[in-house]
């Protein structure tokens, strides 16, 4: 069975319009993507996806000069043949606390003023990281959180560890 954009047994373009179709008409209005999703941003750039918001993630060279995210952000709009996104995400959240990730945060300001991006943020993939982040931020560096994955949500066993300041996370329980 054909399900993912990134088998060698694709889906075609006809029933990935389908697919994007169905969605909206299902009330999903966002995508995610990423530049380092091999070839997904060309795919979404050959299909409609006016109506949808585009969420596209950056993983960081710490060795990364800043300002390139403003290419990266360029070519990502070429390839999904838009003008602007919705938001850019740190896919790590580790880097936005790091030396860099505090200048690309600064950089991806300056593209939300300049209105080729509406939000900034980063994906999160459990409570005790959503917390993590909580506690550094300030009213100078506030970022926006997406839950990466419903695969990803945290068991009440989870949350009760993130509350008492533990570090064990079990989520089997």
């Amino acid at each position: 069975m054909k399900y993912s954009l990134f088998q060698k047994d694709r889906l075609d373009l006809a029933e990935i319009n389908n697919i994007i179709n169905l969605s909206i008409n299902s009330g999903i209005n966002t995508i995610d993507t990423a530049n380092s999703y091999q070839d997904t941003e060309n795919i979404l750039g050959k299909i409609d996806i006016s109506g949808l918001k585009i969420i596209s993630k950056i993983i960081l060279n710490l060795n990364l000069d800043y300002t390139q995210i403003d290419l990266i952000l360029e070519k990502t709009l070429k390839n999904i043949n838009q003008k602007k996104i919705y938001a850019i995400l740190f896919h790590n959240s580790e880097q936005l606390f790091s030396d860099v990730g505090k200048k690309v945060f600064e950089r991806l300001q300056n593209l939300k003023d300049k209105n080729l991006i509406n939000e900034k943020g980063v994906s999160v993939y459990s409570v005790s990281e959503a917390i993590k982040i909580i506690d550094n931020m300030n009213s100078d560096y506030q970022v926006m959180m997406f839950l990466d994955s419903l695969g990803n949500l945290s068991t009440r066993k989870e949350m009760e560890d993130s509350a008492s300041g533990s570090d064990k996370r079990d989520m089997t329980r």
